[in-house]
């Protein structure tokens, strides 16, 4: 496989991972809502071994929780992906001999006709 074959596949393996961090994100900050109530309730009727109990239950979900959001939001997008992938491409191509003896010749043609006009703007200026 080239390089652009293998951006193509980093692209959905990362799309599938970060739609995965976001599902982890969501049910782990749902477990910690769920899990922070019980303790809650569990206080307020003097249950102080379940609260015990509970805290590092919580603590693990945060934990999870700061991992999962961290990947779901430094996990680029398929687009951004596929951009990249077109973007590699492209600079090869530019940098290619091909395009090169193409686009060398250009240049000069384009410098040129820069001067012409400039010329002509500098002459209709004074008129």
């Amino acid at each position: 496989m080239n390089n652009l074959s293998w951006l193509i596949y980093a692209a959905q393996l990362f799309d599938n991972v970060g739609g995965a961090a976001s599902l982890i994100s969501v049910l782990s900050g749902i477990g910690i809502f769920l899990i922070g109530c019980c303790i809650g309730a569990a206080h307020m009727e003097g249950e102080q071994t379940a609260v015990k109990k509970m805290v590092p239950v919580v603590k693990k979900l945060a934990v999870v929780l700061c991992i999962s959001l961290t990947f779901a939001c430094v996990i680029p997008a398929r687009r951004t992906m596929l951009l990249i992938a077109a973007s590699e491409m492209g600079e090869k191509l530019i940098d290619s001999p091909q395009v090169a003896s193409v686009v060398d010749p250009s240049i000069g043609l384009l410098k040129a006709w820069m001067v012409k006009e400039t010329a002509d703007l500098q002459k209709q200026s004074k008129n």
